[in-house]
């Protein structure tokens, strides 16, 4: 640890959450969500797992009852570095962890300009809600699909009108097994030119819904319809909204990137 700090002065990286220890278990998923994208991460022995999703997202379970205390170590684009450690709880306190408000709360300390987080600010949420809950009454299209592990996700429905985006999916488990869900992430996805010459790095941009409805589970061999409201939003040409969900306790993870051109080319409702 003592090297690593002189890394840091050398090369100019910016280093927060020393100290801080991240608690997990083997049944549901530690969440960790950073500003910008992840690059690496580290465990100091391997009684731990992570995976690295949505760019700017870390799940973390551990692999064994009482995992042994260990050192964890993220790195993100833009030079900063989550130095803390990773320890076992069988009921966790804090199971999700949002960095960004860390940085946020330091904006002086240079950490992070802004936070991408795309909310409805409007006042016509009833009716946003109900022309949701009419997607379902619409012809199925089926513009997109997906499937994993036996789990699969179909778009079937896409809808704007002024201020909003509709979605209707529909999520299908194939297997005998029943999938609870844990966690569902929709974030834009825009590519802009990064600091190094000749590449691009991808702009994460969080979506908070302004109505869904989600169902807890899906029983086994039958499907349930997902239906979101988001607040309406122009990504570029070569952008996309990502949707990411989860298993509460299992692998079993689905992921769909709907092109923009699909959004922008949606029924007006």
């Amino acid at each position: 640890m003592k090297y690593l700090f002189m890394l840091l002065a050398f090369t100019g990286l910016t280093a927060y959450g020393q100290g801080d220890t991240v608690y997990v278990n083997t049944e549901g998923t530690t969440y960790m969500v950073f500003d910008n994208d992840i690059e690496i991460f580290n465990f100091g022995n391997t009684q731990y797992t992570g995976v690295a999703e949505s760019g700017n997202m870390l799940f973390l379970k551990a692999t064994k009852p009482d995992a042994k205390a260990t050192t964890l170590l993220v790195k993100s684009t833009g030079g900063k570095i989550f130095m803390g450690f990773i320890g076992f709880k069988n009921s966790p306190e804090k199971p999700f962890w949002d960095l960004r408000k860390v940085d946020k709360d330091e904006i002086n300390d240079g950490l992070v300009e802004d936070v991408n987080i795309l909310k409805y600010k409007g006042k016509n949420t009833l009716n946003i809600e109900k022309k949701m809950l009419a997607l379902l009454g619409e012809r199925k299209n089926e513009i997109s699909n997906e499937a994993n592990n036996n789990i699969n996700l179909t778009l079937n429905n896409v809808a704007n009108d002024k201020e909003a985006s509709y979605f209707r999916f529909n999520l299908r488990n194939n297997s005998t097994v029943i999938y609870h869900i844990d966690f569902i992430s929709l974030s834009y996805k825009d590519q802009r030119k990064a600091k190094k010459r000749n590449s691009v790095e991808n702009q994460n941009t969080e979506v908070l819904p302004i109505s869904k409805i989600v169902p807890e589970s899906i029983q086994p061999l039958s499907s349930e319809e997902l239906l979101f409201a988001v607040p309406l939003y122009s990504p570029g040409r070569k952008g996309f909204l990502e949707v990411i969900i989860r298993e509460k306790k299992g692998v079993r993870a689905v992921i769909m990137n709907v092109k923009s051109k699909k959004i922008a080319k949606a029924k007006l409702l």
